[in-house]
């Protein structure tokens, strides 16, 4: 699940019921060009009705109809801010937040808004659109992994820069986890890692920046009889606001893991090789798979912060 960028065009003949579509419209809902235009032309008689119905929307607004004759659950018609002077990325930024804040399917469909006749950067919509995902993934804690956004970008180039984001190593959450504090850890890292500053970073520099932001965000080092509570990541139940041991045990292996899958741990590697570590957690043996090019530097670092 978690997103993805697709290069094609949407197929507004393909949708289903669980699908959400992000629509770009204007004040008035008309339809009048491009994408809006197909929407409206496919969505049918009902579909124009409702839109009618709402009168003039601000600039930044959505309005939520269903699918109708289209056939996806849920239609999210944007009204995108114009480029002037009275507006900022920022309110373009806070149109898609909005849009995805009214978003219920478990498949969210996303053009890049207000690239069109509008005139906004594609770097800048998709910065806005891929950011803005980031976000509805992390608030979603444990059931992050229910849902897929997909973000058409049909610029190749600009869409092969954010397979090197870190935050990618996050969208599929663990099984099982230490304490429930975290699950709401792992979502403020995937927000914290997809920062294009890490975008470069290798397995020892993403070890190091673990440590560094575990030290300042929960007041120690990672380690396996890690045990502390943080109050922003309380949300109710047992155990809830506590940062385990499940970091040193399985969360950096496992991340460690899934960037190198990835392509994103920023090494020249050929040979997988299993990387095999006793749980304290969990009470048993856990199986990695890690490049054997890296594995002795890596069992290194690991036990410089006392994970071995």
């Amino acid at each position: 699940m978690g997103i993805q960028l697709i290069t094609e065009n949407i197929d507004l003949n393909r949708l289903s019921k669980k699908d959400t579509l992000l629509n770009p419209s204007d004040r008035g809902l008309s339809g009048g060009g491009g994408l809006d235009r197909i929407v409206h032309s496919l969505g049918g008689k009902r579909m124009r009705e409702a839109c009618e119905e709402t009168g003039a929307l601000r600039e930044g607004e959505c309005f939520v109809t269903e699918g109708f004759d289209i056939g996806a659950g849920q239609i999210i018609h944007a009204v995108v801010p114009s480029l002037d002077s009275k507006h900022s990325v920022e309110d373009l930024r806070g149109c898609y937040r909005r849009c995805l804040s009214r978003a219920y399917g478990p498949r969210i469909l996303i053009p890049l808004l207000g690239t069109g006749s509008i005139g906004w950067a594609k770097e800048d919509s998709l910065e806005c659109a891929w950011s803005e995902s980031v976000r509805y993934l992390s608030k979603r804690a444990s059931d992050a992994r229910k849902y897929e956004i997909l973000i058409f970008c049909n610029d190749p180039g600009l869409a092969k820069i954010y397979e090197k984001r870190k935050s990618r190593a996050f969208f599929q959450m663990p099984d099982r986890w230490g304490a429930r504090g975290d699950i709401y850890y792992w979502s403020f890292l995937m927000e914290h890692f997809d920062a294009p500053c890490f975008s470069a970073l290798d397995l020892h520099g993403f070890i190091k920046e673990m440590n560094r932001i575990t030290l300042e965000t929960c007041g120690c080092r990672i380690s396996e009889d890690m045990s502390v509570y943080v109050e922003k990541f309380a949300h109710g139940g047992m155990s809830s606001g506590y940062i385990s041991g499940f970091w040193a045990s399985d969360g950096i292996p496992l991340l460690c893991s899934r960037l190198c899958e990835l392509g994103l741990d920023g090494m020249k590697h050929k040979t997988m090789s299993e990387y095999l570590i006793e749980s304290s957690i969990f009470g048993e043996k856990r199986h990695f798979q890690l490049p054997k090019e890296i594995l002795p530097d890596l069992k290194g670092f690991l036990r410089k912060i006392r994970i071995l």
